[in-house]
């Protein structure tokens, strides 16, 4: 799709530690946010039909922080 956004890809954020998980769908654009996340070390998956399954690398957030995801 050279670089277009993924809309209604599933989107899945956890927290390493504490082995939450915080699910939502991309919008229109292919863009997702979540917000208001306690401290701590993360990863997200992606998952849409027609694309391979992606999972980040492991990052560390802090409250109130803004983390922009690069392009999958």
């Amino acid at each position: 799709m050279d670089g277009a956004g993924i809309p209604g890809a599933q989107i899945t954020l956890t927290n390493i530690s504490s082995l939450e998980h915080y699910s939502l769908v991309s919008a229109e654009n292919g863009e997702f946010a979540f917000s208001k996340l306690p401290s701590g070390t993360y990863l997200i998956a992606a998952e849409v039909k027609g694309f391979e399954p992606y999972t980040s690398a492991q990052f560390t957030m802090s409250a109130g922080q803004t983390y922009d995801m690069p392009s999958i």
